[in-house]
């Protein structure tokens, strides 16, 4: 999600420069500093760079891959050893790409600073849920100078808030711990920033850029903080007119996640407006929840490789088609009815 209404949009890689455009790859926003462009003469990021650069060493990697096992292959045949020994090989093939990821992540953050790549990282776990992306996220603000860590905190934590949230439930316990101790800043006052500092962004994320189990953050969060109001908040921005004015079709396609959220924690939701004396909004709730539309169920396994929104178009035209044929029948009925009455 973008925040462009909530902070200014710096460069993802020069964070305290204005924004002028995005990648034309990977769509991260840029600035002038960052000269780099494709094949097509369209501008794109520092990594996006790297990452042509980085095909032609990934390319001789598999080719190198591929002679070896190959090589590796004839050699244990020539030697008769038992065919499934040809299993080795085979294994190689599947356990070297991952042996080879940290190098080739390596070659996409070649020549920038730890600060360069922070925000991209964020950026990246945020839409991926990849742990991968914050374990380097983390290890890259660690080799931040204390000069610049401070110089570059706000803009960092202003990224790191929706990246957490929307992920919450792919961290492990010492997430709060390992976070407060690279930005160097205490556990207690990083849950204060929370809900005082970023009060607003994570509400508005929370609510209008909802993601799945992002309602778990915030009762988290509400119930580290001990803070009520930070609820109430929450939840009248779920119930707020913008919402409930839209369309079912509307409020189904642009708050699909939210809807699902209700949904699921249902009952957690109004226990929590109980106890808040929030009647109004309870009601409300209830009425979004009835106007929720669940994904299809697949019915067979070939279904259930396709994605949530192929397989909703595949029952629309289900539906499509069951409504003509009932349409068709009803004609054909109606027809020597109107015949027999003439006579």
């Amino acid at each position: 999600m973008s925040f462009d209404g909530e902070i200014k949009e710096n460069c993802a890689f020069h964070i305290h420069n204005e924004s002028t455009e995005k990648c034309a790859e990977c769509k991260l926003a840029i600035c002038d500093l960052d000269q780099d462009y494709n094949m097509k003469q369209e501008r794109i990021c520092p990594i996006c760079a790297n990452r042509y650069n980085a095909k032609k060493t990934l390319r001789l990697f598999n080719y190198g891959l591929y002679a070896i096992i190959i090589v590796a292959s004839v050699v244990l045949l020539a030697l008769r050893f038992p065919i499934s020994y040809l299993f080795i090989p085979l294994l190689l093939l599947m356990v070297a790409p991952y042996v080879f990821r940290p190098y080739l992540l390596k070659l996409y953050f070649k020549g920038l600073e730890p600060q360069q790549v922070v925000i991209p990282l964020l950026k990246y776990f945020e839409i991926s849920g990849n742990p991968q992306y914050y374990s380097l996220f983390l290890k890259n603000v660690r080799d931040i100078p204390e000069e610049e860590l401070t110089k570059h905190k706000e803009i960092i934590m202003k990224h790191t808030i929706p990246a957490i949230a929307f992920n919450f439930s792919k961290l492990d316990d010492k997430w709060e711990n390992e976070l407060s101790e690279v930005l160097r800043i205490d556990k207690n006052e990083f849950r204060k920033d929370l809900t005082t500092k970023y009060r607003k962004i994570l509400i508005q994320t929370a609510v209008h850029g909802s993601q799945p189990n992002i309602s778990k953050f915030m009762f988290f969060v509400a119930e580290e903080t001990k803070d009520d109001d930070f609820l109430k908040e929450y939840i009248q921005e779920i119930c707020s007119d913008e919402i409930a004015k839209l369309s079912d079709k509307e409020l189904n396609t642009i708050y699909k996640d939210l809807l699902e959220e209700l949904y699921l924690f249902e009952e957690q939701f109004y226990e929590i407006c109980d106890r808040l004396n929030l009647s109004k909004e309870k009601e409300k709730i209830q009425n979004l929840v009835k106007r929720f539309v669940p994904p299809p169920v697949p019915k067979n396994q070939i279904e259930a490789l396709l994605p949530p929104e192929q397989l909703e178009q595949k029952r629309q035209m289900e539906e499509k088609q069951i409504d003509m044929i009932e349409e068709e029948e009803v004609q054909i009925e109606e027809v020597p009815f109107e015949e027999e009455k003439e006579e």
